[in-house]
């Protein structure tokens, strides 16, 4: 039989604490947007499309897509196929573009 003594309980409470603390603290932190702004070239006559803080995945209308410049604080990642599947075609990394024959996602 264990006996539970005051020193016992302080090291179990402080264990438990610890733990609570650290879910708290580090559980579940949701993924911070990139700042600033992705901005996509289709083609010629059409007005470009500005993608404000964007963050995970985005899915570009049709396929129309040329250029994507990067005018955010972190790379951003160019795919070929919609909801970033597969092999990025290129990472674009900040204040810098990227040119491919056509793109259906890019992610941040």
């Amino acid at each position: 039989m264990r006996r539970f003594t005051a020193k016992n309980r302080l090291v179990m409470g402080l264990t438990a604490a610890s733990f609570a603390a650290a879910l708290t603290l580090g559980g579940g932190v949701p993924a911070q947007a990139a700042g600033g702004e992705v901005v996509v070239f289709q083609v010629d006559a059409l007005p470009l499309k500005h993608y404000p803080n964007p963050q995970g995945c985005t899915n570009l209308s049709t396929a129309l897509h040329h250029v994507l410049i990067n005018q955010t604080d972190r790379p951003v990642k160019v795919y070929n196929l919609p909801n970033c599947i597969g092999v990025p075609l290129a990472t674009v990394q900040p204040d810098t573009g990227a040119h491919a024959d056509t793109f259906l996602s890019f992610s941040a």
